[in-house]
C-alpha cells in the first residue's frame, strides 16, 4: 500500500496570543490550542512538514490528533471540490420541499424599517390556497420527497389566520397520506398571538414561532407600532406570558432588531426580560442588525458588520450574565450545505396573490418575479434569470469569498440577497466580512480562556 502523503488543511485559521497559539479548522469546527512553552515548535514543524516523520511519541501524537480533526489532510484531497459537493448537494436536493406561505400581505404595524416598505393589501383567495395544494399534490407524486417544511410569513400571516387553518389542515392530510414528514415555523410581529392561536398552531404542526421586540416599551413602540399609531410591546410580552406553560411543546424565538438608533437600550429589555418575566431559557434571544438592502431604510443608521459584531458580543455576554444560555449564538456555524433555503432548487416564497419568488426579502419586487402559481401555464417551471434566482449566487463564485479561509462558516455572509447586493458595491468587507472574521477570533479566545481557567 502506498504511503499516504498529508497537507496542512486551506481552512486552518490561527490566532496566536502571548501564551498559545490557536487554530480553528473551519471546515471541521475542530478547535485545538498550542502552549507556546511547551509545543509551539512542535506544532509548528508539523503544520509546516507535515510529511517529515520524527522517532517521537509527542511528535507521532500530536500529528495523529491533527489528521483526526483535519488540521492535516491527505495531498489528493482538494477541499474546495469537497464544499462545493456540500454546496451542490444541498442547493439541487429534491428530497426536502420548503415552502414560504404568506396567507396576508397587508400589516397591522407601520415599521418604518421593514424590508418590505409599503406593503399591498392582498389577502389569500381559496382559489389561491387550491393552487397550492395543488402544486404540492402534484410535487408528492414524485418518489423523491420526505420532507415538507412551511414557513407561514407576512405582512402579517396571523391577520389571515383562516387560511393558516385551511392550508395546514390540508398539508398535514398529504403528507400523512403519502408517507412524508411535516413540519413548520410562523414569524408573526406577536400582536395576535394569544394563548388560544398558539394551541391552534401546535395542532397545525407549528414548531417554531419568531417574534420582535425593538428595546424595552418606549423604544418598541416608538418602531413597532399599530397602524393607528398605537403601541404594541405591552400587547406581545403579555401574549408571550399567557402561553409560557406551551414552551415545552413550542420553540419561541425573540428577534431584537438592532440598529445606531436603539442599540443602547436593549441591555434595558434584557433586564425586563430576565427580572420580569420568568421568561429566562424559556425562549431564544437573537440580536439581529438593521439592514437597507431594499432601500427602505437610511443605510447611515445601521451597523457595519465589525461594529454590529462587536455590540452582539457585548448583548450577548450581558445576557449571559442575567443568566440566558447564549452558547448556541457564540458558536460560529458549521454549514454541512447552503445557508439559506433561497438558494435551493426545491423552495420557493408564494405570495398572498400566488406570485412566486426565490427570497422573502423580494416581495412585491418584479424585478424578481418567478411566476404565479395561479397562471394557467405554469407548471412548476419557473422563469429563471440570474438576478431572481439565487441558486447562481454561489460564494465559491464571488472572487473575494472563494479562496478565503473562513468560508466554510462565513458562506459568504449566508444570506444571497445581502452577499449579491454588497459584492455589486464592493462593499463585503464592510458589511460581511470583518464582522465574521472578529465573530471567530472571538469565538477562539473565549474558548481558549474557559479551557484556560478550568
Amino acid at each position: 500500500m502506498a504511503k499516504c502523503e498529508f497537507k496542512s488543511s486551506i481552512y486552518n485559521y490561527q490566532l496566536e496570543t502571548p501564551e498559545a497559539i490557536l487554530c480553528y479548522n473551519t471546515f471541521t469546527g475542530s478547535f485545538v490550542a498550542i502552549d507556546k512553552n511547551q509545543s509551539a515548535k512542535l506544532f509548528n514543524d508539523i503544520i509546516n512538514e507535515p510529511n517529515k516523520l520524527f522517532d517521537n511519541n509527542e511528535y507521532l501524537t500530536m500529528r495523529k490528533q491533527l489528521i483526526e480533526q483535519g488540521f492535516l489532510i491527505p495531498n489528493d484531497i482538494d477541499e474546495r471540490k469537497l464544499l462545493e459537493l456540500s454546496l451542490q448537494t444541498d442547493r439541487f436536493t429534491q428530497k426536502n420541499f420548503s415552502l414560504t406561505i404568506i396567507p396576508e400581505q397587508s400589516c397591522n404595524f407601520a415599521c418604518p424599517y421593514c424590508f418590505q416598505g409599503e406593503k399591498a393589501y392582498k389577502t389569500m383567495s381559496l382559489e389561491i390556497e387550491n393552487k397550492i395544494i395543488k402544486y404540492v399534490q402534484d410535487n408528492f407524486y414524485l418518489d423523491y420527497i420526505t420532507d415538507l417544511h412551511v414557513s407561514w410569513y407576512g405582512g402579517e400571516p396571523l391577520l389571515n389566520f383562516a387560511s393558516i387553518e385551511r392550508l395546514a389542515e390540508k398539508l398535514i392530510a398529504l403528507c400523512s397520506k403519502n408517507n412524508i414528514k411535516y413540519n413548520s415555523g410562523i414569524v408573526t410581529n406577536g400582536y395576535l398571538l394569544s394563548k388560544d392561536v398558539v394551541k391552534k398552531l401546535i395542532k397545525m404542526g407549528v414548531s417554531f414561532i419568531q417574534v420582535t421586540l425593538d428595546g424595552p416599551q418606549k423604544v418598541h413602540d416608538s418602531r413597532r407600532f399599530l397602524v393607528s399609531g398605537e403601541g404594541t410591546f405591552a400587547a406581545i410580552v403579555s401574549n408571550i406570558v399567557s402561553f409560557i406553560d406551551l414552551l415545552n411543546k413550542i420553540t419561541l424565538n425573540i428577534r431584537i432588531n438592532v440598529d445606531k438608533t436603539n442599540y443602547e437600550s436593549i441591555y434595558e429589555l434584557i433586564d425586563y426580560l430576565s427580572d420580569d418575566t420568568c421568561l429566562t431559557n424559556k425562549v431564544y434571544l437573537n440580536f439581529a442588525s438593521v439592514d437597507n438592502s431594499n432601500k427602505t431604510y437610511d443605510t447611515n443608521l445601521c451597523f457595519k458588520s465589525q461594529l454590529f459584531e462587536e455590540v452582539n458580543t457585548n448583548f450577548i455576554d450581558y445576557a449571559s450574565k442575567k443568566g440566558w444560555d447564549m452558547e448556541r449564538t457564540r458558536k460560529p456555524k458549521l454549514f454541512p450545505g447552503v445557508a439559506c433555503t433561497a438558494e435551493k432548487f426545491n423552495s420557493m416564497v408564494i405570495g398572498s396573490d400566488g406570485s412566486i419568488y426565490k427570497c422573502w426579502n423580494v416581495i412585491e419586487h418584479d424585478d424578481y418575479l418567478l411566476g404565479n402559481i395561479s397562471d394557467e401555464s405554469f407548471s412548476g417551471i419557473l422563469r429563471i434569470n440570474s438576478k431572481n434566482c439565487y441558486m447562481f449566487s454561489d460564494c465559491l463564485k464571488v472572487e473575494k469569498c472563494k479562496n478565503c479561509t473562513i468560508l466554510p462558516v462565513c458562506n459568504g455572509g449566508g444570506c444571497p440577497h445581502l452577499r449579491t447586493k454588497y459584492e455589486s458595491e464592493s462593499n463585503l468587507d464592510d458589511y460581511i466580512c470583518k464582522g465574521a472574521y472578529d465573530q471567530i477570533r472571538k469565538y477562539m479566545l473565549r474558548t481558549y480562556k474557559e479551557f484556560s481557567d478550568k
